[in-house]
């Protein structure tokens, strides 16, 4: 049975994979925020509002908020990010003293569940130990590194699939050559919501949905002709 130790493992062996390709590829690393904290030490997520309790945590979060919520029109679970400030912010910020070249989020899903009424709230659950790997490899070294930056963050516009870095109050777009999202649970591991049911399949296509990117393409050197 998945929990929140498979699941730490399974993210683990995804970060260890980036690690040592971008070692033998350029003796780079990738930035894993978050990585070392379990479920139960990252900070508290309101059942009131859906993000970050201490609102002070989302300016540099350890890992990234998806709403989901289930559409009785398309009869389906979408999902959304919530609307407040900093809800594109992947995380941050960065030990800008490494040779970075790529950043791995942790993504944790929290449904939105609407009451029935005229004073109708909303309520929010997260899944206890549900989680994925958002991946990002720069073409070489990150923004904020070259810019000297001890303070920048990485925004991630999943409309638009832009990259960038916060550096001293200025967006820098930050491109990249590659982006990955990984599942760590089996998909047909059941999130009972509300009296509603979401497999992590179902989760998992719904987030997918949401996400575009635009990775750059890098021209290959090619060889000069012999004389």
């Amino acid at each position: 049975m998945p929990d929140t130790n498979s699941v730490a493992d399974a993210r683990k062996k995804v970060g260890a994979a980036y690690t040592a390709l971008l070692k033998d590829v350029s003796d780079r690393q990738i930035s894993q925020a978050g990585s070392k904290k379990t479920r139960e030490q990252l900070p508290v997520i309101s059942a009131e509002t859906g993000v970050w309790r201490d609102n002070g945590i989302a300016s540099k979060p350890l890992a990234w908020l998806v709403h989901f919520e289930y559409d009785l029109d398309a009869g389906a679970w979408k999902a959304h990010l919530p609307g407040v400030p900093y809800a594109t912010r992947l995380t941050g910020t960065f030990n800008t003293k490494s040779p970075l070249q790529g950043v791995l989020c942790r993504v944790i899903p929290v449904a939105c569940m609407k009451e029935v009424g005229a004073d109708a709230k909303v309520q929010y659950d997260v899944h206890r130990y549900w989680e994925w790997a958002l991946a990002f490899v720069f073409p070489d070294l990150a923004v904020f590194t070259e810019g000297g930056s001890s303070g920048a963050t990485i925004d991630f516009n999943p409309s638009s699939g832009r990259l960038e870095s916060i550096i001293e109050g200025c967006a820098i777009e930050q491109p990249y050559v590659s982006a990955a999202l990984f599942e760590l649970n089996p998909g047909d591991d059941v999130w009972s919501v509300g009296g509603l049911q979401l497999t992590y399949g179902e989760a998992t296509n719904a987030l997918r949905a949401i996400i575009n990117v635009q990775p750059v393409t890098v021209a290959s050197e090619e060889p000069e002709d012999e004389a």
